[in-house]
Parts: structure tokens; C-alpha cells; sequence
């Protein structure tokens, strides 16, 4: 699946996830046009297939393309620069894996697990029936007030609606929306209804995934 999302590309995958939603129309029971008037967006963290940096199966990989150039081009110390792109300068972004350097340290701020190793993501579902109608792959950790906007044009675009409410949780305080109109938890009535979604991103991330 890896391999197959990055031939499609980011507007293949929203190719499809277009059409799930036509798919979801034409079974009436899944989901009616006008559930996508009232969503729900949140945030979460894109599993990697990685282990922890600090893994001695790590180490030795990073030591892998040493020991190949090395092989190659014994007795040259220009050979350790060239393996790792070049030493790194002061002031550059740091990379947690070399063979996977979109991933990011992400602070969770819970006692139990306090970092994560992984990049940031937005699922939008509808309000009611919980339908996936938005999903965005979320590269350097932007503020969770910031990502709203952007989630919004990609549901309308896929759906081909106007969405009217939104439900978020506090991380989202100081997102800057003035339409459409924007629930922050606590703000209304009701908004028990907004958890539902940390169902669905369970889903997502334990089966399918974007």
C-alpha cells in the first residue's frame, strides 16, 4: 500500500477518497448530501513503519551505507560525509530518520507517552453518521488552530457542498474561520457528539489508514 500511494500521489489518493464519497451517496443509507453540512475535524498522528531512534537496529542501519562505500572507496574519510548527504551545518533541520526524513518528533503532552515519533494528520467526518470526507498528511507539525482552513477547502472540494458548522476540540482555539460557523468544545450543547470521531481515526489507523 506504501508503495502504491506514492505512485498515485496526493491527488490520486483524493481521487478515491471522491469517489467513496459517490459510492456513499448512491447507497442512500450510507450517507445523504446534506450530512455534509455539519462535520467534525480533528487531528491525529500518521503511524510510521518505524521503530524508535534510539534503536540498535537504527544504528546499525545508519552504519550500512558506511560499510558499502567504505568497501568502495577504502581509506577515504570523505567517504562518512557523502554517506549521510554531507555534515550537517549549524542551524539545519534535524532528522530523526535518515531513510525516512518526513517523520517528526511530536509532542503529545501525555504522562504515558510523551513523544511521538510520526507526522501530524486531519480526518474530517460528518457530524451525524461519521462518513470520512477529508483526510490531509500534515508535513512540520503545524499549530492544530492552523490546519482548519485547509481542511475545510478539501471537504467542499470533494464533496461539493457547503459546509455550514464544524466541530473541533480546544486545539483547534485561535483557527481564524470566520465561515463557516466553528463549535469549539464547550461552546454548545451537544458537542458529546464530536468524540465520535476518535472512533473512526481508530479505524482508520488500525485497518486502512490514509
Amino acid at each position: 500500500m506504501t508503495r502504491y500511494r506514492q505512485r498515485i500521489g496526493g491527488a490520486g489518493c483524493e481521487y478515491l477518497l471522491k469517489e467513496t464519497v459517490n459510492a456513499g451517496l448512491r447507497a442512500w443509507a450510507a450517507v445523504k448530501r446534506s450530512d455534509f453540512r455539519r462535520i467534525t475535524v480533528d487531528r491525529t498522528v500518521q503511524d510510521k513503519a518505524v521503530g524508535f531512534p534510539t534503536d540498535g537496529k537504527l544504528l546499525n542501519r545508519s552504519r550500512e551505507p558506511l560499510i558499502r562505500l567504505s568497501r568502495k572507496r577504502p581509506f577515504e574519510r570523505s567517504v562518512i560525509g557523502e554517506a549521510f548527504d554531507g555534515p550537517a551545518d549549524e542551524g539545519q533541520e534535524q532528522v530523526v530518520y535518515r531513510h525516512a526524513s518526513e517523520v517528526e518528533c511530536i509532542s503529545k503532552g501525555k504522562a504515558h507517552k510523551r513523544y511521538e515519533f510520526d507526522v501530524k494528520a486531519s480526518v474530517a467526518v460528518t457530524n451525524r453518521r461519521n462518513f470520512v470526507v477529508g483526510g490531509q498528511s500534515l508535513p512540520d507539525n503545524p499549530h492544530d488552530g492552523h490546519i482548519l482552513a485547509g481542511a475545510l477547502e478539501q471537504v467542499e472540494k470533494l464533496t461539493a457542498v457547503r459546509v455550514r458548522e464544524v466541530f473541533v476540540d480546544l486545539g483547534c482555539r485561535g483557527h481564524g474561520v470566520a465561515d463557516p460557523a466553528v463549535y469549539i468544545s464547550g461552546q454548545r450543547r451537544g458537542m458529546m457528539r464530536r468524540q465520535a470521531i476518535e472512533l473512526v481515526i481508530g479505524h482508520l489507523k488500525q485497518d486502512i489508514w490514509l
